[in-house]
């Protein structure tokens, strides 16, 4: 049966006022980014299908079950019915209605991205990512689907997907004898797993009781959201990142996915489930001194295998030379420039937790 939706507690239905002052006028289950109003309703077919993937109602004796069935779906629009007309701004704008919403407290813990490519992400976009890692600094993990043009991303990148962000989770699809689906994309650092994606039975656009298949990358990912949230409901203290690393690491290795993505294998929420991943963050050290000349500083991080961790500077006298992003165990390396002054102090930030780096006279080199 088809999914349930959220619902804003804090809204009436249809009064026209804003009644939690979050800016958005009867933002009862979502909001349409597209037309910009409150009415976020699949004009496709390809969002109801993701969801009924995602969260379709269970143990009814109607239809499909979803991954989830108790999760609850805040529905984000940001297509025409044709659906090929989005742009960046009305991604932007989604992301951060979903992180607000994140930090006045509904219990947002997973993004489902079914989409990608132009119009709305042709190439690398400095605000597109900055919103999604934003995203993600609120706790949410956000799903991507890794794009179906059968391509290696590492050469040919598909955004948002192929954006290095500790929060995304890209997916490959499979077929149901678990080899790479023709169409998908796979690449080795910059797609995480692989979940079914070939002819995936789930709801339909147009009727209470459709349903129909449909393949892509786009019905690969709603596979891993819907773990997602299932992992996060029975274990509500794993983070974004730990249920990241969970669902990478316990996928079924398998040869054909060996040499196409990252964790080498097919999602198994069974595995999951009982084996959780808890990521953590041990820095050799969470202060440096050097003298006035500066130099090299190099902190290393013992962190569980696919534990994903930025690494930002505050300081532009710190430039943080190793990757912004890493993973599991691993070695940062900064350079400090000269210090015109005498005392001067800066924060490197490892997954939101500061490395104090402090100049003067006095320090030891």
């Amino acid at each position: 049966a088809l999914p349930i939706l959220w619902t804003n507690p804090d809204e009436v239905a249809g009064n026209g006022v804003d009644d939690d002052n979050n800016g958005f006028v009867d933002d009862m289950n979502g909001w349409d980014f597209r037309f910009n109003d409150n009415d976020p309703s699949d004009q496709h077919g390809h969002g109801t299908h993701t969801g009924g993937t995602i969260g379709a109602a269970g143990n009814n004796g109607v239809g499909i079950v979803g991954v989830n069935w108790n999760v609850r779906l805040m529905v984000i629009k940001i297509y025409n019915a044709a659906g090929n007309d989005t742009t960046s701004a009305m991604l932007i704008n989604a992301y951060n209605y979903v992180r607000m919403m994140k930090l006045r407290g509904v219990n947002i813990r997973v993004s489902n991205n079914s989409y990608g490519g132009c119009q709305e992400a042709c190439g690398y976009d400095q605000a597109t990512k900055d919103a999604i890692d934003a995203l993600g600094d609120a706790g949410v993990l956000n799903v991507f689907a890794a794009g179906n043009s059968g391509q290696n991303t590492e050469t040919t990148p598909f955004f948002p997907g192929s954006y290095n962000s500790p929060s995304i989770l890209n997916v490959a699809s499979s077929t149901s004898d678990d080899t790479r689906s023709g169409f998908s994309n796979y690449g080795t650092v910059s797609v995480d797993l692989a979940a079914p994606g070939s002819g995936v039975y789930s709801t339909t656009f147009g009727s209470n009781s459709g349903y129909g298949n449909m393949s892509g990358t786009s019905m690969a990912a709603p596979h891993v959201s819907g773990a997602a949230a299932l992992l996060a409901a029975h274990n509500p203290s794993l983070s974004s990142a730990s249920i990241k690393a969970t669902l990478m690491n316990t996928v079924d290795q398998l040869p054909a996915w060996q040499s196409m993505v990252k964790s080498g294998g097919r999602l198994n929420i069974a595995n999951a489930l009982q084996n959780p991943t808890v990521c953590s963050y041990q820095l050799s050290s969470s202060s440096v001194t050097l003298p006035t000349k500066g130099g090299a500083v190099h902190i290393t991080v013992s962190a569980p295998q696919n534990c994903d961790f930025s690494v930002k500077s505050d300081s532009k006298w710190i430039s943080v030379l190793t990757p912004a992003v890493m993973s599991g165990n691993a070695v940062i390396s900064l350079w400090v420039t000269v210090n015109p002054g005498i005392t001067r102090s800066g924060t490197v930030r490892v997954n939101g937790s500061p490395i104090t780096v402090t100049q003067s006279r006095t320090g030891i080199f």
